[in-house]
């Protein structure tokens, strides 16, 4: 607390760059972007740890580490509740945006520390706060915004607290990373090698031990899946016969998805490529280009290059050939922002004044977010669109609805508010994912029968999963039934469609 108090008396302009961070993201974050499955997973999930004290209120599958949706059940409790603010999913929306500004003041912390200098640690949290698809990503309840917290925050421990409880803390908080999002791993060899150049301590030893603590932290998800007789396949190691979930069997089916050559134009690597590139060029193309320069210039001016062991290891993981989600980007947007600083940073120190590239950024990104912001995902608004608006309404109309023994598919956005408004009419709500794959709710439940389905809620996404990943059971559903009710607003739709019937 010291340390972030002297910081805004020293320099005025943070609390400012602040409150724009805050403000970017937060105007208009309840109504763009749609509210995406994922969203409505990591809260329901959240729902079931705080009220059922079980991991997922389907059966836990270990398709991720649990620490991130714990965090929104104590967010939850803290707040008052999944509707203080509206719509269940607004109040993960809201911690997102208080992780943001948190990340936003840890990302000017450790830019100041590195590089001595407040104008570049500016320009770092102008770069991380202004960039359109960094708005985009950030509004949204996802693990990766979680992780990239606790990643800084532990940055932030290393780099301001050079004593055994420093590297402790700093240890615990990444260990949390890690226990959020797998993905943190990659993070690993450039905590080693800061941790390796800290002064007046045996490195060595030093390595050793936060490699340790960090190890204790992340031990607590395999023990627990041990604990739970799931840690291995059935019938491996021991492990009983019978079908079970498992966290290695989680975590081999998930490096085993593949995403085609990332050579190949139609990869899931080129095609998010494409749309990183097409919704927000200056964060890629200025990001990627002054990770170069700093690379190149640091052989004639010693620069820290710290910002290329934070992201190669990611890139190497793009490049692998596996599955890649659009907002795996997510936790490469920190380092790209202290990269763009750094480069900047060291032009100035030999050609030019730095408070002349700060203003020259500035203009730049307001007339990219003007440009770019108004065109994102199809020529839509970032601040003024409201894509959640026909989610909302197809939901308040479902409530309105009285049919204690429906079977409900619906995408995972309107479970949560469904199953919390009305426990007596919404007994059978599955996500059309657990339907499609769960052999427990398709065989027994829907007796193998589509046409049991008694209701859909059909999304734009819940459309397209069906068609890449073959939904049969999901799409003879559809197939059967008819238009009750639809909802539609700025290119996001939910459509009610019925077997019953008349």
């Amino acid at each position: 607390m010291t340390i972030l108090f002297r910081n805004l008396l020293n320099n005025p302009l943070l609390p400012v760059l602040l409150i724009v961070s805050v403000l970017a993201v937060g105007i208009n974050f309840f109504h763009f972007p749609y509210y995406e499955s994922d969203e409505g997973t990591y809260m329901s999930q959240a729902w079931s740890v705080a009220t059922q004290g079980r991991l997922s209120p389907y059966v836990y599958t270990y398709d991720h580490a649990p620490a991130g949706w714990l965090l929104i059940a104590l967010w939850s409790v803290v707040s008052g509740g999944f509707q203080t603010f509206g719509y269940a999913i607004n109040s993960g929306r809201v911690l997102m945006l208080l992780l943001h500004l948190f990340t936003s003041l840890f990302i000017f912390l450790v830019s100041k520390k590195l590089s001595q200098s407040y104008l570049t640690a500016s320009i770092a949290l102008l770069f991380f706060s202004l960039t359109p698809l960094s708005i985009y990503y950030h509004r949204r309840v996802l693990l990766d915004n979680i992780m990239v917290f606790w990643i800084m925050f532990s940055l932030y421990f290393l780099t301001y607290r050079q004593t055994k409880l420093g590297r402790t803390l700093c240890a615990v908080t990444f260990g949390i990373a890690l226990m959020t999002k797998e993905t943190a791993i990659f993070f690993i060899p450039a905590f080693i090698y800061l941790l390796s150049l800290t002064p007046n301590i045996s490195r060595f030893r030093s390595v050793i031990f936060w490699l340790f603590i960090v190890g204790l932290v992340g031990s607590i998800y395999p023990l627990w899946a041990y604990s739970q007789g799931q840690l291995f396949p059935p019938g491996m190691f021991g492990s009983e016969f019978s079908p079970h979930p498992s966290l290695v069997g989680s975590f081999r089916n998930q490096l085993g998805r593949s995403g085609g050559s990332p050579f190949s134009p139609g990869s899931a690597f080129q095609q998010n490529i494409r749309l990183w590139f097409h919704e927000d060029p200056l964060l890629l193309a200025f990001g990627f280009s002054s990770l170069l320069a700093n690379i190149i210039l640091s052989f004639k001016f010693r620069l820290n290059h710290f910002s290329l062991l934070f992201i190669l290891p990611m890139l190497l993981f793009f490049l692998r050939g596996g599955i890649i989600f659009e907002f795996y980007l997510i936790p490469l947007i920190p380092f790209l922002s202290l990269s763009v600083a750094t480069f900047l940073k060291t032009i100035s120190d030999n050609w030019g004044n730095l408070k002349l590239y700060f203003i020259l950024l500035t203009f730049i990104l307001i007339i990219n977010l003007a440009y770019f912001g108004t065109k994102t995902r199809g020529g839509f608004n970032l601040f003024t669109s409201d894509q959640t608006k026909s989610q909302i309404e197809a939901t308040n109309w479902v409530l309105t609805q009285s049919q204690p023994n429906s079977f409900w598919a619906i995408d995972q956005p309107m479970y949560l508010d469904m199953v919390i408004s009305n426990k007596q009419n919404f007994k059978y709500v599955y996500y059309y994912w657990k339907i499609e794959t769960d052999p427990t709710i398709k065989n027994q439940l829907l007796s193998g029968n589509p046409r049991n389905i008694n209701y859909l809620a059909v999304t734009p996404q819940m459309e397209a999963d069906i068609v890449n990943s073959q939904m049969t059971f999901i799409s003879s559903a559809i197939s059967t039934s008819k238009i009750v009710k639809s909802f539609e607003n700025d290119g996001w739709r939910v459509i009610i469609r019925s077997n019953v019937s008349p």
